[in-house]
């Protein structure tokens, strides 16, 4: 009985030490096989804003190119009854690089939207994948496509979108991801009928590995989700202004801070903003970012940009991701500028941004009307804007007594009423973002010393103020520090100091270069062109939104009404309604309001203030 019980064992320790050196062989291939997926190169300024990875990886590639089809997930992102494709309705541009060629994972460079950033990084963590996930470039946001009714126009890296609905896109895609239908093979076998290059058994073996871990995991992390922040919108629902607000070329950033800052809903909020313009951005132009310059940083204000889009903490700190985090910022330092910097040590570069005349050579300018027209702008602009000289040279701010200044919706100091719409600036928990946010990134042992100091501070007003559970909240807060500290015992490299944030209950005056660019005006585009932000004709209360057209003769997207019933057409799908709460029309009434049976002279003057403003 014996012998037979030896041979078992013998034959048991065989087994264990197969399968341990099939281990040792499996983890070694991993760790070499992570040695090439984490390879990366350094980006330039320029590419890592087109196309540069910023930590907002959540779908796998192979994913994104099928996702739009009836038997995977088209069913998910239709809205409306004009879809066409999830890249047409949400406002995607196509990538002006593309040859026409398949969609595959070897032609995404060329083939996928503008802003699609492909990387071998896992979501939420950034480690190396041995497959590629899609996340977002900055280029996403900060891209639009002037067509017009005479055709297509080209692509422009910096202005803020006019067509990207991407808020709703999310909404879709959770819902996408969550069908209890959609699987793996699902996924792979549509994948396999377009035709593409075939991938080898082991490159399948771990693509179905990953993506099955990716399908379980994401659809933890949006039930998760929808159990804090309720269920996302369906269908025609995205189309509701009611319930998304936002629509095409406008976010919800507070909502967003308080959501990942705070880890709390913000469901109340209506603080809209467009997309804004990310060029000339140097210190000269822009000393401080956002619409009410709540940021003193450029780098900053990318990584804020990145950490309420998805990012999270530990994603920032991977080698790549930071670099294109830096490298983008930088890029917009100098695009569009009109001179080399200044100091070349920065590593930034030049990169023209086209004039209005560039960009539409058959609308010509009268330079007796522009010039009379800058003359009107310099008794009721300037103040606030500073001017760009007729000549095209580098901005100025002469006499421009409030260029870089709060202006105040209701001010007390003297400087001008804008009176615009002030969800923005009273939205609850405005006056605790910034600390929230400025100990979401651990810094060294003294910063981090400050940091605590700071949230204990924060503790005994709120008790001295009868607010227990917001004091609770600050304590959560040092347990979320001390747990990042021992993620990063030498601090984040994102680490930055409570000087870099501010809190300004109004808006920023800076300068307004390449205007025609930053349509639809106001801080939450909330006037389709420049003939009605200056009065010159009146603003509508109510618009459609999507892929809308540019009128190069306004000065602004083509913006047409609903119809009587409150329909609008398949093209602009989106209903913008003025009477809602956080659009509103009214404010920055200058020169003057608009006027019914205006004089012949106040009519000359704002036409000639037009002609002065396609010019800068």
């Amino acid at each position: 009985m014996a012998r037979p019980l030896d041979k078992l064992i013998r034959w048991g320790q065989i087994v264990v030490v197969g399968l341990g050196a099939i281990g040792i062989l499996l983890a070694l291939l991993w760790l070499n096989g992570e040695r090439r997926w984490g390879r990366w190169e350094p980006l330039s300024d320029r590419d890592a804003f087109v196309h540069g990875a910023l930590g907002l990886e959540i779908v796998p590639l192979k994913y994104v190119i099928v996702m739009g089809e009836d038997d995977v997930s088209g069913s998910f992102f239709r809205r409306g009854e004009g879809y066409r494709s999830w890249i047409d309705d949400y406002g995607f541009l196509p990538n002006p690089d593309s040859t026409g060629a398949t969609l595959c994972l070897e032609t995404a460079a060329t083939e996928a939207p503008v802003g699609v950033a492909v990387s071998h990084h896992l979501p939420a963590s950034a480690s190396p994948s041995p497959i590629p996930f899609v996340g977002f470039s900055c280029a996403a946001c900060h891209s639009v496509k002037l067509d017009t009714t005479d055709g297509p126009g080209p692509v422009l890296y910096g202005p803020g979108s006019i067509s990207l609905d991407l808020i709703a896109w999310g909404d879709a895609l959770k819902n996408a991801v969550s069908d209890p239908n959609l699987t793996v093979k699902k996924i792979q076998d549509a994948y396999d009928e377009l035709g593409c290059e075939e991938q080898g058994f082991v490159e399948k073996m771990l693509e179905t590995a990953v993506l099955n871990l990716w399908l379980t995991g994401l659809r933890g992390v949006f039930l998760d989700g929808t159990k804090r922040f309720g269920l996302p919108y369906a269908g025609d629902e995205l189309l509701d202004p009611h319930l998304v607000p936002p629509g095409p070329s406008r976010t919800r950033p507070f909502r967003s801070i308080v959501r990942v800052a705070m880890e709390m809903p913000g469901a109340t909020n209506r603080a809209l903003s467009k997309v804004p313009a990310a060029f000339e951005q140097n210190h000269l132009m822009r000393d401080r970012s956002q619409y009410d310059g709540s940021i003193g940083d450029y780098v900053v204000r990318s990584l804020i940009a990145a950490y309420t889009s998805g990012a999270q903490v530990p994603a920032l700190a991977n080698p790549a991701i930071e670099h294109n985090v830096r490298a983008s910022a930088r890029h917009t330092l100098y695009l569009g500028s009109v001179s080399e910097p200044a100091d070349p040590q920065d590593g930034a570069t030049r990169t023209p941004v086209p004039t209005f005349a560039e960009s539409f050579p058959g609308v010509p300018i009268d330079p007796a009307l522009a010039a009379a027209g800058l003359e009107v702008y310099m008794l009721y602009c300037n103040d606030c804007h500073g001017y760009r000289p007729l000549d095209g040279g580098e901005w100025r701010w002469d006499g421009a007594r409030w260029f870089h200044q709060v202006s105040w919706l209701d001010p007390a100091d003297g400087t001008p009423t804008i009176d615009t719409d002030g969800e923005r600036i009273h939205f609850r928990y405005n006056d605790v973002l910034t600390l929230a946010m400025q100990t979401a990134f651990p810094g060294d042992v003294e910063q981090r010393k400050a940091q605590l100091d700071a949230l204990k501070a924060a503790q005994e007003r709120a008790v001295a103020d009868g607010k227990g559970m917001e004091a609770a909240l600050w304590k959560s807060f040092e347990k979320r520090l001390d747990t990042r500290r021992r993620m990063f015992p030498l601090g984040h490299p994102f680490y930055f100091g409570p000087e870099v944030l501010r809190d300004d209950k109004g808006y920023y005056n800076n300068p307004i270069p390449r205007a025609y660019l930053r349509s639809p005006y106001l801080h939450h585009g909330a006037v389709p062109n420049m003939r009605q932000l200056i009065n010159l004709d009146p603003r509508p209360e109510r618009f459609c939104r999507g892929r809308n057209l540019y009128d190069p003769g306004s000065m602004g997207i083509v913006a047409p009404a609903p119809d009587p019933a409150g329909r609008c057409p398949d093209e602009t799908p989106f209903l913008y309604d003025g009477s809602l709460p956080g659009n509103s029309v009214r404010g920055h009434d200058f020169p003057w309001p608009y006027e019914e049976g205006r004089s012949p002279e106040r009519t000359r003057q704002l036409e000639a203030l037009l002609e002065y403003l396609r010019t800068v």
